[in-house]
This record gives structure tokens, C-alpha cells and sequence, in this order.
């Protein structure tokens, strides 16, 4: 099923501006800074059903937007691991539920990742068997990540810096 593209300026990029909760790495942390003129190199936003097996569909999404990057396989590491957490622990589980993905490529810099979903309270996923780290590997490879939002819905981030030359 193909996703919904969003662009700046939409109702989607909207509601990531007034978002409540900031966290990060268990403290708090004020908004990442972003000037105006920190224009993105490229942008794209896309919406996918809250199922399981959308969360490869996700990964191959960033992974074709990042391809060549020197941040790549952490990007698609990012967007596999907020994305499953959308679809395990969220509303977006529930049926005609939704989880969005967004990727900003700011070259040579860093790559932004983002992953809304669909709110509530996250709690655990009646299949799962074990809990997972994967938020413990976000911290060790992002320059930074958290979580925006309410239970109304919530944005998982993280920035990921591009090496130095």
C-alpha cells in the first residue's frame, strides 16, 4: 500500500512545532537548535499502515533516501527501531492505525529521523517476549534523540551526524 507524502508547511509539519513533552536519554533536554537558514537538502515524509510488516516497508524507504550517505545504515537502524516501537507500543497498532516517517538530509552535516505515531500510552505488545535495546543503541549512536509529543500522538528523533573529513 503506497504511503502519504507531506511537505513542509503541512498539517503534519505543523503539529511537530507544537508538541509539548521533550525528553531525552532519561532528562530533559531543550528543542535541538535549528536556524532558519538550516534548509534541508532533501525532505520526505511518508505515512504507513500500523503493521508489523511495515516496519521493513519503512526501512526500505529511508534506506533508498540515504543510500551512499556515510550515516546510512544508522538511519535505517533509527527508522526500524522507531518504527517497531510505534507498531508495539502505540495506537498505531490499532486497526486503520498509522505511524509517519520522516527523513531530512542537511548534507554534509547530519541526517534527521523522525517517526510519529499514533499516541497513547506505550505499553507493552501482547506478543512480545522479550524486551528489546534498541533505544539503548540509539543512544550510542545518534548525537542525540527523544520524544515529542503527547497521547495524542508522539515523534521519536534523532540526529545523526555526518563524520568529520
Amino acid at each position: 500500500m503506497p504511503g502519504e507524502v507531506t511537505s513542509p508547511g503541512s498539517a503534519a509539519e505543523t503539529r511537530r512545532s507544537v508538541l509539548t513533552v521533550r525528553h531525552a536519554i532519561g532528562k530533559p533536554l531543550n528543542p535541538p537548535v535549528r536556524s532558519a537558514g538550516d534548509e534541508a537538502e532533501h525532505i520526505c515524509t511518508r505515512s504507513f499502515p500500523g503493521r508489523l510488516d511495515q516496519v521493513r516497508e519503512a526501512r526500505a524507504f529511508a534506506a533508498g533516501l540515504v543510500k551512499g550517505s556515510p550515516v546510512a545504515d544508522d538511519v535505517v537502524l533509527c527508522v526500524s527501531e522507531f518504527s517497531a516501537n510505534a507498531v508495539l507500543h502505540s495506537h498505531s497498532r490499532e486497526r486503520d492505525g498509522r505511524f509517519m516517517v520522516r527523513v531530512e538530509v542537511h548534507a554534509p552535516d547530519y541526517t534527521w529521523v523522525e517517526v510519529e505515531d499514533g499516541g497513547g500510552p506505550w505499553e507493552p505488545h501482547p506478543d512480545e517476549s522479550l524486551a528489546g535495546h534498541g533505544l539503548d543503541i540509539v543512544t550510542r549512536i545518534a548525537s542525540e534523540w527523544g520524544i515529542d509529543g503527547s497521547l495524542h500522538g508522539w515523534i521519536v528523533w534523532a540526529r545523526l551526524d555526518w563524520p568529520r573529513s
